[in-house]
């Protein structure tokens, strides 16, 4: 389900319904053997409790807008502790913010041979993020799957982590204004 209701309204009571509505849906594709696991996009805790607390099925993953800058800690703690996969979309910012630039990301990077995108993934990486990384560029691509020969130190994904800032940049709606 990519998101969780409708921008803009403002009834409570129907935006649960309607998501349960169409999870209801989901899970007769799973139980039918149509869909192999089922997930939901753009949800935050409270969303993903709606299904929950209904008795319904837990969703397999919640994909959502994870970057250095739009950090949600409490939402990957959620997940993790229900057994949701959290796979990180956008996660250079869409290229926005001038995070692929950021001077503390970039000097990780020089000191390690890598590029920014590199250490960002494997910053989501191992933080246990799936990760999503969207691009044409094939050089780009390669850089993308070339993550594998090093390691973020505590200190290096500390400083990472240390960028948030205190209101999260966003790529897109921010779904905690969805009901």
């Amino acid at each position: 389900m990519h998101w969780p209701g409708t921008f803009g309204n403002t009834d409570q009571d129907f935006a649960r319904e309607a998501r349960l509505a169409i999870w209801e849906t989901f899970e007769s594709l799973l139980q039918r053997g149509d869909a192999k696991a089922i997930g939901v996009c753009n949800f935050t805790a409270e969303h993903i409790s709606d299904l929950v607390d209904a008795g319904r099925t837990v969703p397999m993953v919640n994909q959502t807008e994870l970057h250095p800058y739009c950090q949600d800690p409490d939402l990957v703690e959620f997940c993790k502790h229900h057994g949701i996969v959290v796979e990180a979309y956008a996660p250079f910012a869409s290229g926005t913010f001038g995070l692929l630039s950021d001077p503390a990301i970039e000097a990780i990077a020089n000191a390690l041979g890598k590029t920014t995108g590199q250490v960002i993934l494997k910053w989501h990486l191992q933080q246990g993020h799936v990760v999503l990384p969207k691009s044409s560029n094939a050089t780009r691509i390669a850089q993308n799957l070339d993550l594998f020969d090093f390691s973020l130190d505590e200190e290096q994904m500390a400083r990472i982590t240390a960028l948030a800032p205190d209101k999260p940049l966003r790529t897109t709606v921010d779904p905690y204004t969805i009901l």
